[in-house]
């Protein structure tokens, strides 16, 4: 996130494109684990066998809980509360959705 470009400008729109692997990698940590090469936070993440579970969470997420002016801290919200939803609060699939948000760097 501390990476995150052209907010604030015409370039890429905002930079949407060039800002949108913030949250692809959120994703992908959450699902295959990893370590985010900037915060150096490790993530186990829920496994590709799970994958199905962050496409639930994301989908949910991005369509039915964010609007169009939605920020970083709305999707890192959001995607919580659509993993409480759909997996409960204890659930493995929040927590991970949590510590990838917190290795991308959103808080």
């Amino acid at each position: 996130y501390s990476l995150r470009q052209y907010i604030g400008t015409p370039i890429d729109n905002g930079g949407v494109h060039v800002n949108a692997t913030i949250v692809t990698h959120a994703f992908y940590l959450a699902t295959a684990g990893g370590t985010n090469r900037v915060s150096g936070l490790t993530v186990a993440g829920v496994g590709l066998a799970n994958i199905d579970r962050m496409e639930r969470i994301f989908y949910r997420a991005f369509v039915f809980l964010m609007g169009p002016a939605a920020r970083f801290t709305d999707a890192r919200a959001a995607t919580l509360q659509a993993a409480t939803d759909l997996y409960g609060a204890a659930s493995n699939e929040r927590a991970q959705v949590l510590q990838a948000w917190t290795a991308v760097g959103v808080q």
